[in-house]
């Protein structure tokens, strides 16, 4: 099972409700900087609430108080109602649809002309009484269902019941006509129990069948999702993503991603949906972005607008996420999974499919890209840019978020609030970064991006074999992160348990995925052997909110990139919301991250070069 850091995400809680969030403190905080007279309006409001949709402290469910458990009750209604009328919708469907209504009445047609030739004979057609007609016919309808279970009305019983005499008998019309009569009447019940009857079942068991339906719907990502909330953010998610795991258990249904691959988020899935009772995804398949009828049955209303201050519309947000999986610390790489390519036909297709469906026209369309900035591409002739300058020349997106920055900004933030290294004795040296690593390529680059900084990064393994057994552990601060989450967590626990001249005083463990905050926790909790005091960061960029767990010896830190990068995008739609442009938050963002993005640039082109991917850029 996933774990997330209960810490951070709380307990799951009930759907949350319809009500939408309450941003007087965005309309406090926006007039509070358009006050500032005094000072060039460069910086946007940090102190950002911490609330969004209506939820606290990104814990699902919001303030239990008021009118809670009374919206609560409202949106379950509302979510049942959504399901009972989705599934009916199916069974209509699937009895009505043509192919099945045709095999129906042919079927019920073959077995009324069975009838009728029968009935033509017993009557001794050709006849000339009218009455007589209106009994073959009454004889043909009234047999149809009872062929179903080898059954037959007689003619005597039919007759009778219009007031008619009775048909010769047997012995009156004579062996061969009664034969012929058996030989028709034997196929009309073999027409009838194999055809007729097995579409009456069909209908009958249409209930069972269009749930089966709904619930493949869901796993495979065909169900647009219930009406039964207002404001939803579009997530771009590829093949897989943890920032949108993360943003999923944060913000429950507010958030809609759209994945390729079914199979590779069979438990997310099933996790989120309560058990494929509710849709919570959309499938789109590789390379497929740009079709329109990839989003044709998708439908984007007016209720997925995100509300905003006075100071600016409401508007449609979508994010895509361009990050690879477990990669924190490459640089200038190919997206393996979502493209600027992609999420650009992507944009323009769900732009084009809100306007077919929404109301209003007084909106506006946010486009927000979540990648490493110095990403290469290459054109034919050898001419190279980065995504930055990509987005900006062929205007794929309003705002770029940068991946790498924050995470390292975390990292070195880390090591600046843990203290100078040195100081108080101990086995470590002054500006000294011990980096335990499986990947050349990490340590190469965090090695030269921290270095502007007055941090010296040092192979840990190299520098534990080479430390003196009078050393202590106090002072010494080591950086684990290894090119899978699993392979990161078991380092950390083994480095976390050591002592003395093998041990670290500050450890920080850099995961990529969610579920390595979970696993931490059980390595450095309460009355776990060698257990110290865990902490979390869980800002975007490591300058304000950690959390803490202690046990009973050193610290541990745990830097989740997926965390920080959804922190990040929470932090510009409650800028966007506040009625800040792109622009401004765009350049807020470069001023945040402008420390680490010349070096972060600077080292993923000249090892992009090094590797010859690159010639001119």
């Amino acid at each position: 099972m996933l774990r997330l850091v209960r810490s951070l995400i709380g307990k799951r809680q009930p759907p949350p409700t319809a009500a939408a969030a309450n941003y007087a403190a965005l309309e406090e905080l926006r007039a509070e900087f358009e006050a500032k007279t005094d000072a060039p309006k460069t910086r946007l409001p940090l102190n950002l609430p911490s609330s969004e949709f209506g939820r606290k402290n990104g814990v699902k469910g919001g303030k239990k108080g008021g009118n809670f458990l009374s919206n609560l009750e409202a949106t379950l209604v509302k979510e049942l109602d959504n399901r009972t009328s989705r599934i009916a919708k199916l069974a209509y469907d699937d009895v009505t649809d043509e192919k099945n209504v045709k095999v129906l009445l042919t079927s019920v047609a073959a077995v009324s002309a069975l009838g009728a030739l029968e009935g033509g004979l017993l009557v001794n057609l050709p006849i000339t009484d009218f009455s007589s007609h209106l009994l073959v016919l009454k004889y043909s309808i009234v047999n149809v269902i009872p062929s179903c279970v080898w059954h037959t009305n007689e003619m005597g019983v039919v007759a009778a019941s219009m007031g008619l005499p009775t048909p010769a008998t047997v012995e009156q019309t004579g062996a061969d006509l009664m034969l012929a009569c058996e030989n028709i009447r034997s196929t009309r019940y073999i027409i009838a129990t194999t055809t007729l009857i097995g579409q009456l079942f069909r209908v009958l068991s249409v209930s069972v069948r269009v749930s089966d339906a709904f619930c493949d719907n869901i796993r495979l990502g065909r169900e647009p999702p219930f009406d039964n909330l207002t404001e939803r953010v579009i997530r771009l998610a590829g093949r897989k993503s943890d920032v949108t795991v993360v943003g999923l258990e944060r913000f429950g249904d507010h958030l809609f991603p759209i994945f390729e691959d079914p199979s590779a988020i069979t438990y997310m899935v099933e996790n989120y949906s309560n058990n494929l009772e509710k849709p919570v995804y959309w499938s789109v398949r590789n390379k497929s972005y740009g079709h329109k009828r990839s989003f044709s049955r998708l439908t984007i209303d007016d209720s997925w607008l995100l509300n905003c201050t006075s100071a600016g519309r409401r508007m449609l947000v979508c994010e895509a996420d361009l990050v690879n999986e477990e990669d924190s610390l490459s640089l200038g790489r190919v997206s393996r999974d979502l493209t600027i390519d992609d999420a650009g036909g992507a944009f323009r297709e769900i732009a084009s499919r809100a306007k077919e469906c929404m109301k209003t026209k007084n909106y506006r369309f946010l486009r927000v890209v979540l990648g490493d900035s110095t990403e290469i591409f290459s054109s034919g002739g050898g001419h190279s840019q980065t995504l930055r300058d990509k987005v900006v020349a062929d205007n794929e997106a309003d705002l770029i978020v940068d991946s790498r920055a924050p995470v390292l900004l975390s990292v070195l933030a880390w090591f600046e609030k843990s203290g100078k290294t040195g100081e108080g004795g101990g086995g470590g040296e002054a500006g000294q970064l011990l980096f335990f690593t499986d990947s050349k390529e990490y340590f190469k680059n965090l090695k030269e991006i921290l270095e502007p900084f007055g941090i010296n990064v040092v192979d840990g393994f190299v520098s534990m074999a080479g430390r003196e057994a009078g050393d202590g552990a106090e002072g010494v601060k080591g950086l684990v992160h290894f090119t899978t989450t699993n392979l990161t967590v078991n380092n950390a626990a083994a480095l976390s348990k050591r002592k003395g001249a093998k041990g670290v005083g500050d450890l920080c463990v850099l995961v990529d995925k969610p579920a390595g905050i979970g696993q931490m926790e059980d390595v450095v909790g309460d009355g776990v052997e060698g257990g110290g005091e865990l902490v979390t960061v869980i800002d975007k960029g490591g300058d304000g909110e950690f959390q803490t767990k202690k046990g009973g010896g050193g610290k541990v830190t745990v830097i989740c990139s997926s965390v920080v990068h959804d922190e990040l995008l929470r932090s510009v739609r409650m800028w966007s919301r506040m009625g800040f442009s792109p622009q401004s938050i765009q350049e807020e963002l470069d001023f945040q991250f402008a420390k680490i993005l010349h070096s972060e640039a600077a080292v993923g082109v000249e090892q992009q070069k090094e590797n010859g991917n690159i010639e001119n850029v």
